[in-house]
């Protein structure tokens, strides 16, 4: 009895051992993970240099997720954001995931249009995933001299446009496949990104995730809940973005959640 009592106390003090080293392991995975995507210093930096106004929310549905997002100076009136999310969660679609961002941040240019960025972005990956797997990515360059956005997707939830002229929000339109799952065209869309103005970004979670009735809130609530709520700023965007999932969403998270405003400031330099 004795001896069977001091082989399980050294089974669970292997087991907690284990469990230890998986823990750390992670928290090292999310570390790494987080790291790659825009740290305070940048965003204030970023803020600075093309007046800007930026919020963001990261919610990953386990220890590690399958959304990026990034902000990259490119020129001195050119930025670059984007967002990817890779289908499935956990560690397979992090570690797909961290390996995006990073051929994203190693490959960004300002002489391709979008459209073509993630066309040779498609090829790539179709060489190297899993087969079922995908990923969906918004991407985009901000031109400050001329106040134009310019952008392509490839299969994310339509990015919105809060804009100061008529103080309302509208879907940008976008078309093509996720990336990953065939040889594609992307088309480069341009849309007017004035003084004031928000890009608002964000993952399905936001209205992909069924409420207690069993009903997904669709992109008509969604913007019709933006024009009704205080959204004059970044922060405050953000807040009726968290607000709205909240509201129809009461259960434990079932998907990664990611959003980023990225308002233009009023008050702009002259050029």
């Amino acid at each position: 009895m004795l001896k069977s009592l001091l082989t399980l106390h050294q089974q669970c003090k292997q087991l907690q051992q284990d469990k230890n080293h998986i823990d750390a392991e992670l928290a090292t995975a999310r570390a790494l993970q987080q790291s790659s995507m825009p740290q305070a210093a940048d965003i204030i930096r970023l803020e600075q240099q093309y007046h800007l106004t930026i919020a963001s929310h990261y919610q990953p549905v386990s220890a590690l997720g399958g959304d990026s997002f990034g902000i990259e100076a490119l020129q001195p009136h050119l930025l670059a954001f984007w967002m990817a999310d890779f289908s499935g969660h956990g560690i397979a679609a992090a570690m797909q995931n961290y390996y995006l961002q990073s051929m994203i941040k190693s490959s960004l240019t300002p002489t391709l249009e979008p459209g073509d960025y993630l066309g040779l972005l498609n090829d790539k990956i179709c060489q190297w995933i899993t087969l079922g797997q995908s990923a969906t990515l918004f991407y985009a360059l901000l031109n400050t001299h001329t106040s134009q956005l310019r952008y392509a997707s490839a299969g994310f939830p339509h990015p919105i446009l809060w804009q100061t002229a008529t103080h309302s929000a509208t879907f940008l339109q976008g078309v093509g496949l996720p990336l990953g799952m065939q040889p594609q065209h992307y088309p480069t869309l341009i849309a007017d990104y004035a003084a004031g103005d928000m890009l608002i970004l964000y993952s399905d979670a936001l209205i992909e995730t069924a409420g207690q009735n069993g009903h997904y809130a669709d992109e008509k609530t969604l913007i019709h809940w933006l024009n009704s709520a205080p959204t004059a700023t970044a922060s405050l965007a953000l807040d009726a973005l968290l607000s709205y999932f909240a509201l129809h969403n009461s259960s434990p998270l079932k998907d990664d959640l990611t959003l980023l405003v990225c308002q233009r400031n009023k008050t702009q330099p002259d050029l």
